[in-house]
């Protein structure tokens, strides 16, 4: 799953991986329920990285490598 962008076709052939895009909308209550996972914790999201808001530019340039295995943290306070 991405944010930045298609996948490359080229390297999703080298490595025989293969891409199907999708667009989902919105849901309340499809958001409602995951809220509901997360705070039970019968799920737990993997984070990478975690960026202060003030370096939101690096999460950015992060999100954009391609080279994550999890999700990106922001912290606000």
């Amino acid at each position: 799953m991405t944010i930045a962008g298609s996948p490359d076709a080229v390297l999703a052939k080298r490595y025989s991986v293969h891409v199907h895009p999708v667009e989902v909308e919105p849901n309340g209550k499809h958001m409602k329920g995951i809220s509901t996972l997360l705070e039970n914790r019968k799920v737990c999201p993997g984070v990478e990285q975690q960026y202060r808001l003030d370096d939101i530019q690096k999460a950015h340039k992060a999100s954009e490598s391609r080279h994550l295995r999890g999700k990106i943290g922001i912290i606000v306070k």
